[in-house]
């Protein structure tokens, strides 16, 4: 199996999953093996000056269908979280091409560099890239070694000068991307194929509750001003208030903090951050508006409160007459499928508002990923591929 190879021959030294990061030397390995692939398909193999890897099949125009994936991993990574996409892509074109067809547009698969940012901390770069959006001064970002990304990128032979050379916009007509899910509703509901219709938007929000630090045990329960007490009051109340504005919503307090965190003090400040991520746009603001109010409706009970939303980002909308072509393939092919919103960020979020795009989910069993247990059946794999050669047959046209 594919995936399987392409994780034997990434495996990092002192990492128990996989970690194919940026530029590093599983990175090199992973990608020799995915050239292998693309060429034992038929496909003319090539990188770009960033270091995302091309196959391309020539059309009767060079008007091109780009499908895809990411290449590289979140440290302690698995099998299937992007690398499912390029892999399913070399499948379902090595088999059109065996069958003979040849298509009007030209059709090419890619591997993108960085999409986790687990090396460098960039949003997209390799997308971005495609797209013509990645800076040159954002080649200046160093990893946790203090290594310089465009001096690493002269030393392993790319061009970080010719940057605005990796743009597609001009002769790319359409991006398709298939990923593995991440979450367990496919899996659940019995559904073989995802049509994503949004991408999820997201806020991301520090607070801090003050309240008066004090003796545990000789302040009684009526003299307390604990924002520890304060701080679950208006969690419960934010949580229950977003599923009521949406169905679709989700919020999360990921980190929590206390000071001065001794067991036999009341604290002065509870530090924490808010998660919430929405597909519909209109419901996300509506959510936003509302956790405001919460956070703030402390100080009415004498808190002092903090709030600083340091990320804002609206969904994207994928293209809705490629996911209508995507769900007349997915019933040609006879998959249970369903439409979905992307509850996680992917490279088609930075591409589709320069280059109409969908994605396909397949299945990841018990929702699990960014894990060396991250699995999707082989059968679910099949009905991607199955899937996504007949959405290729229908964008690229073409005749056999």
């Amino acid at each position: 199996m594919r995936l399987r190879e392409l994780g034997a021959v990434s495996k990092t030294e002192g990492v128990p999953g996989i970690w194919r990061a940026v530029h590093t030397d599983s990175d090199c390995r992973g990608k020799g093996l995915i050239a292998q692939w693309m060429k034992e398909a038929g496909l003319q193999v090539r990188e770009d000056c960033f270091g995302n890897i091309y196959g391309r099949l020539e059309g009767e125009v060079p008007e091109t269908i780009l499908t895809g994936s990411h290449v590289d991993t979140v440290k302690n990574g698995g099998l299937y979280d992007g690398a499912c996409g390029v892999a399913t892509a070399v499948s379902a074109v090595g088999a059109l091409v065996k069958a003979g067809w040849k298509p009007y547009y030209s059709v090419e698969i890619i591997g993108i560099e960085e999409e986790e940012g687990s090396r460098f901390d960039l949003l997209y770069p390799g997308s971005r890239a495609i797209v013509g959006h990645l800076l040159t001064e954002e080649l200046d970002s160093r990893d946790e070694n203090g290594i310089v990304l465009k001096e690493l990128m002269e030393e392993k032979g790319y061009d970080w000068k010719r940057i605005s050379e990796a743009d597609r916009r001009g002769d790319v007509k359409e991006f398709i991307e298939l990923h593995i899910e991440q979450g367990a509703v496919l899996e659940k509901e019995g559904l073989s194929i995802g049509l994503v219709e949004h991408i999820t938007g997201m806020m991301k929000a520090d607070v801090a509750i003050y309240g008066e630090q004090n003796h545990a045990g000789t302040t009684p329960m009526y003299l307390r001003k604990d924002p520890v007490v304060k701080t679950a009051e208006l969690i419960l109340n934010m949580t229950e208030r977003v599923k009521e504005i949406s169905r679709s919503a989700v919020i999360t307090i990921g980190e929590l903090d206390l000071q001065p965190n001794v067991s036999n003090v009341i604290p002065g400040r509870v530090h924490f951050v808010i998660d919430m991520r929405d597909g519909d746009g209109a419901a996300l603001l509506d959510a936003k508006k509302a956790v405001e109010r919460i956070i703030h409706s402390a100080e009415d009970d004498g808190f002092r409160t903090e709030l600083k939303i340091y990320s804002y980002k609206e969904p994207v909308s994928l293209d809705a007459g490629l996911v209508d072509c995507l769900e007349e393939a997915a019933r040609e092919a006879g998959a249970a499928y369903k439409r979905m919103n992307s509850g996680a960020g992917h490279d088609s979020m930075a591409i589709a508002g320069e280059i109409p795009t969908c994605m396909i989910f397949i299945p990841s069993v018990d929702g699990i990923s960014h894990s060396p247990q991250e699995y999707t059946r082989p059968e679910d794999l099949g009905w991607g591929c199955e899937v996504l050669g007949r959405l290729l047959v229908k964008r690229a046209k073409g005749r056999k």
